[in-house]
């Protein structure tokens, strides 16, 4: 299963992670994808994970407006991690937190740790957050927006007959892929309208790089 998943910005290149291992692949949409290096230990690849105590990652986000740093979620905390998009060194921007005390909205929604992750399209301040059947849409100033279910809210994803999300990874265009259990979608964003890319969902064993680690 993908966990989390992250396209550096402006680039091909993409990271996995899946349960405790890690791994860079390069992937555009539509097109096949190739290994450039892992799968790896995420504590030997990210030390400021490490230091943080984290060996598995349930989500990750970049910080709005920041195209240099990112949220990582792991179980109820998170981190924001300066990451060099050249380099790809990686350092502890903030401690961990508890998601409930860095987020109040998230917390008082019931969102103590979080599925999926993405910055709202066409936005610098949203933030979709996903938590099993639910999603909320929260200012990066922790002000709720809306909430909902995905079934009721995401005509896409029930179309794809996705009830819960684990990762979604942006691509180069308007389209994102959405990752649930073992399959996985392509889906057009814009803004608050989402549509079916085309035919999926599809089994993520049609990506080359997954293998059996996936």
């Amino acid at each position: 299963m993908v966990d989390a998943a992250y396209r550096i910005p402006g680039s091909s290149h993409v990271m996995i992670w899946s349960a405790t291992r890690y791994a860079r692949i390069q992937c555009r949409a539509g097109d096949d994808d190739s290994m450039i290096s892992g799968p790896l230990k995420i504590r030997d690849r990210w030390p400021s994970l490490n230091k943080s105590n984290i060996g598995r990652v349930d989500a990750v986000c970049p910080v709005p407006g920041n195209n240099r740093r990112i949220y990582v979620f792991s179980g109820a905390k998170y981190v924001k991690l300066e990451l060099n998009p050249d380099t790809l060194v990686d350092t502890l921007a903030t401690e961990p937190t508890p998601i409930t005390d860095g987020w109040k909205t998230l917390g008082r929604a019931g969102f103590d740790r979080i599925d999926a992750a993405m910055v709202v399209p066409g936005t610098e301040d949203n933030i979709y957050f996903f938590r099993g059947k639910e999603w909320i849409d929260v200012s990066w100033t922790d002000q709720l927006i809306s909430h909902g279910t995905i079934a009721e809210s995401w005509p896409s994803l029930k179309k794809a007959e996705f009830e819960t999300v684990d990762a979604i990874l942006k691509n180069e265009d308007d389209t994102y892929y959405f990752f649930s259990g073992d399959r996985y979608a392509r889906i057009r964003m814009k803004q608050d309208e989402d549509t079916l890319y085309d035919d999926g969902p599809y089994h993520i064993s049609r990506w080359n790089t997954f293998g059996n680690w996936v």
